[in-house]
């Protein structure tokens, strides 16, 4: 039976919002070419295409010198033999890094972009749980202020307003702590960006929900087989079977450092199969149970939402007080909050779900 998860809302997930004061604006896509262009490690991929070029040009010319020089008398011969074997390894080598190029550098500009959305994302909860603690620290005030009046009259114990007290400094200590994770959000993209760390830009981010409909058997066999890591593991594979087939030519050896490290690279190309398969099983675990946890918070705003409508009714009719009234509302913002961070969960969860090798990090 196929096991096959559709991640599908009734709405398009749209993260839409300003993150820093309204100095200046940008696009999520400006964002992604400012980081892309800030991440060291493409440039450094762009150097190392060039190095490789000329080494691999070099290599080449001295290999033909070699294949030239095999006329020569026996002793000669054997050590040119030995050197066209070492240059021919390194060539091997040198051009499957250049063959490595495209994939390397999608892998770096799609990791750079994973980490953009983190941190937009990021700045988005905490900025709604700030938003969500200063209510609830207001409506906190009041209801300490109403536990004070009653304790004094003796309507409220000594614990009810010790409580009411250490509840009300737990939500200013963790409003503090928001305001600090923010910050530190907030510079740690500029920074990711190649700005300023206290620079104030606006980042727009309107991106639909990306879907993951594939069947996660088939899925699996194919990134077995067709993912950057594994094809890019399986030529170190290639290299080193190829270094012990020529030494063993040479010298006639079995067991020498060659074989040693055909060895432990196929051992490692074998668990990076293993650790992808189980990466991408256990991710898509996860996803299925965020979409049952995302209906079960959809159901909880609704039924939150139903509540507030009866009490804005029941307190105009003077049947509760304003607070109450007040922490209703506040109710339904929370299960906002927990909704929108389940679907941020599971909208960086198909991100790297369609890009298994994301997964391996």
């Amino acid at each position: 039976m196929k096991k096959i998860l559709t991640f599908t809302l009734a709405f398009f997930f749209v993260l839409n919002f300003s993150v820093f004061a309204d100095e200046n604006k940008i696009s999520y896509e400006q964002a992604l070419n400012k980081v892309i262009e800030n991440t060291d490690a493409l440039e450094n991929l762009e150097d190392s295409m060039v190095y490789l070029d000329e080494v691999k040009s070099k290599a080449n010319t001295n290999l033909s010198d070699l294949n030239a020089s095999m006329g020569m008398p026996l002793q000669q011969a054997s050590t040119a033999y030995t050197q066209i074997i070492q240059l021919t390894r390194a060539i091997m080598s040198y051009e499957n890094q250049i063959s490595n190029y495209e994939m390397n550098k999608q892998i770096l500009r799609d990791t750079a972009e994973f980490t953009l959305r983190n941190h937009i994302a990021n700045i988005k909860l905490y900025m709604m749980d700030i938003d969500l603690l200063k209510k609830q620290i207001e409506l906190g005030t009041k209801n300490l202020n109403v536990i004070k009046l009653k304790n004094e009259r003796g309507l409220a114990s000594d614990l009810e307003l010790s409580n009411a007290q250490n509840n009300l400094a737990q939500q200013k200590n963790n409003l503090s702590n928001s305001n600090i994770k923010l910050q530190n959000e907030k510079q740690a993209l500029n920074k990711l960006m190649g700005l300023d760390i206290n620079s104030n830009i606006e980042v727009e981010l309107e991106m639909p929900l990306e879907t993951f409909d594939k069947d996660i058997d088939s899925y699996v066999l194919n990134e077995k087989n067709n993912s950057p890591v594994i094809l890019m593991q399986r030529k170190l594979v290639s290299e080193a079977q190829y270094a012990v087939d020529s030494f063993t030519n040479l010298i006639n050896e079995v067991e020498s450092e060659p074989v040693n490290n055909l060895k432990k690279t196929t051992r490692e190309y074998e668990q990076t199969i293993k650790t992808l398969e189980n990466n991408i099983r256990s991710a898509y675990n996860n996803l299925k149970n965020l979409q049952e946890n995302q209906n079960a918070l959809e159901k909880n705003l609704a039924s939150m939402q139903n509540i507030y409508n009866t009490n804005s009714i029941k307190y105009k009719a003077g049947l509760i007080s304003a607070n109450m009234l007040e922490e209703s509302k506040i109710n339904v913002e929370q299960a906002q909050y927990m909704l929108d961070k389940n679907e941020i969960s599971c909208s960086n969860l198909i991100f790297s779900l369609n890009r298994s090798y994301l997964l391996m990090n």
